[in-house]
């Protein structure tokens, strides 16, 4: 295979006039791409977050405290709750009578909104004697059961003899 060689134009062959036209043609495309505008990038800048600002509420200026007139006297404390009011009845079961013997538990139904600092108050107020420790349990009722462990110095039989439990 035969290449067909292109012979090289040469510039300095070419007559003036049309060296001229394209040394300014040249120009023109150098100064086009040079003059172009350019589209102008800023800089990506990093937003700085404000410090957070607290907002003092105003005070309201409603009454002002006035001194009473007269000094409050001590009222001796009363219990708050009446015990019968949160312990709804003791609960009879073989399992609570083995709890009364041999752990020294009682158990009650309760009120289904008492808390545990409530039935505490209201057995030591009700029976008189130190508990130690109250866990609950909700039934398939939907009551609330509660097993009170009495203090070592109580005993539980006492109590539920006197409940008629045993």
């Amino acid at each position: 295979m035969a290449v067909e060689e292109k012979p090289i134009k040469d510039t300095a062959e070419k007559p003036v006039a049309e060296k001229e036209k394209v040394s300014e043609t040249a120009e023109k495309t150098e100064k086009s791409v040079i003059e172009a505008p350019k589209k102008e990038v800023a800089p990506k800048a990093v937003e700085k977050k404000a410090a957070p600002v607290s907002i003092k509420p105003k005070k309201a200026e409603g009454k002002k405290k006035v001194p009473p007139k007269a000094e409050k006297k001590e009222v001796p404390k009363q219990p708050k709750i009446d015990p019968w009011t949160v312990l709804k009845f003791p609960h009879l079961s073989e399992k609570s009578t083995a709890n009364i013997e041999l752990q020294n538990k009682l158990v009650f139904i309760v009120k289904n909104r008492a808390s545990r600092k409530q039935i505490k108050d209201a057995i030591e107020v009700a029976f008189n004697v130190k508990v130690v420790k109250v866990n609950m349990t909700s039934t398939t009722k939907g009551e609330k059961k509660a097993f009170v462990r009495l203090d070592a110095k109580n005993s539980a039989a006492d109590i539920a003899t006197r409940l008629g439990m045993m």
